[in-house]
């Protein structure tokens, strides 16, 4: 399996037994290899298909700042889970090194090496959206997402206008289906997919011929560069949170602490007309 490193990333955190060490801030440095398949990544030269080592670091620095732990051994623990459950990979060897912590010595520390275990499926939902020749390609998009994760659940089919810029209206729907996977993973199948319809990463705020959003993933909050959990969509697009609040409309947003049935009966829809259509 490839490997992406990170060497000497050197954090001040709160970290010792001791008393004194509990009133300071002292540095710790990690040595991180994450198993992780680059091939997809380097065919297409695609930075958005790889695992990016800058996002890894500024998830594990901010958990890192924020931490107070006594034993080296648990923060070690803990960043490899953060490591394992949020980015995808399939094992990954760290090394945290307190430098100092023992006279005569240049450092003490931890390596560990933990490999992502099986875990139950859960549900996840995603945002389809296509104004270039939808009724091509979304349903290309469904068969390849039914080849990829398994069984689909499909919503209703909307156009609705553009939003943000002119254009073509848009063809929108939801798809839900159950994975063990974690949201980094299923984000870059997304794009995968994305780029196979003709998608291209740089179509901001025009027509494109594909869009696949990850809307929910369980109930897991996540707020880093790169990703928010659940998506922002829901709460401000009907062609979003209609279609979804229809398949699971008793199901609470983890953060509005809200059922979806009650955000869309809330919901002030006027500006964002929908039709029913059928792919």
């Amino acid at each position: 399996m490839d490997r992406i490193f990170i060497d000497q990333l050197e954090i001040d955190t709160v970290i010792g037994v001791y008393d004194w060490e509990r009133k300071i801030r002292q540095r710790v440095s990690f040595d991180i290899e994450m198993a992780f398949d680059i091939r997809a990544a380097a065919a297409a030269d695609d930075v958005s298909l790889t695992l990016s080592y800058k996002d890894v670091a500024k998830r594990i620095i901010a958990f890192v700042e924020a931490s107070a732990f006594e034993l080296v051994e648990t923060l070690a623990e803990r960043v490899a889970q953060i490591i394992l459950t949020e980015f995808g990979v399939q094992w990954v060897s760290l090394r945290l090194d307190k430098p100092m912590a023992l006279r005569g010595a240049q450092g003490v520390g931890v390596h560990i090496v933990r490999e992502a275990k099986d875990t139950a499926a859960v549900d996840v939902f995603i945002g389809v959206g296509s104004n270039i020749e939808p009724f091509e390609h979304i349903p290309q998009a469904l068969e390849l997402l039914e080849q990829r994760f398994g069984s689909l659940c499909i919503s209703q089919a909307y156009r609705c206008p553009a939003v943000g810029f002119d254009g073509d209206p848009f063809v929108n729907l939801v798809v839900g289906f159950e994975t063990t996977e974690p949201p980094l993973a299923v984000t870059l199948a997304l794009r995968d997919i994305e780029q196979h319809c003709g998608r291209k990463r740089n179509e901001k705020m025009r027509s494109r011929t594909l869009d696949l959003d990850l809307l929910l993933h369980d109930n897991r909050v996540v707020e880093h560069d790169g990703m928010h959990l659940p998506r922002r969509d829901i709460l401000e697009y009907a062609f979003v949170l209609k279609p979804l609040a229809s398949m699971i409309p008793d199901a609470i947003h983890p953060l509005a602490g809200r059922s979806y049935a009650e955000l869309w009966a809330d919901f002030d829809a006027r500006e964002q007309p929908l039709t029913a259509v059928s792919l």
